[in-house]
């Protein structure tokens, strides 16, 4: 499992603090997809309305493949929230995977 770590010193918005924790999870992730023998890796970190974000990413670097994860939201939750994947799928111009 990741950890994110937190000193007592850490100080800070609560922008800057997410962004904190975004970067050791991105950096976490890259860890994990090396040592499964990724070579060509990149890595962001946005702020925005995810599916927006996502999508203005996909089209600036070109992409063929959009991979999201799902939650697993029952029926009734999925409906009510919505689902990042689910729109992804419907507004992408490219494929897109969704992996649980």
């Amino acid at each position: 499992p990741a950890y994110v770590t937190f000193s007592e010193s850490t100080e800070g918005t609560p922008e800057s603090l997410l962004r904190g924790v975004g970067a050791q999870i991105l950096d976490h992730a890259e860890d994990l997809a090396r040592e499964h023998g990724a070579e060509k890796i990149s890595k962001r970190l946005e702020g925005g309305k995810p599916v927006d974000c996502i999508l203005a990413v996909a089209k600036e670097e070109n992409v063929d493949l959009i991979v999201s994860g799902a939650r697993g939201l029952s029926g009734l939750q999925a409906l009510m929230l919505g689902s990042t994947s689910q729109r992804l799928a419907h507004l992408a111009p490219v494929t897109c995977l969704t992996v649980r």
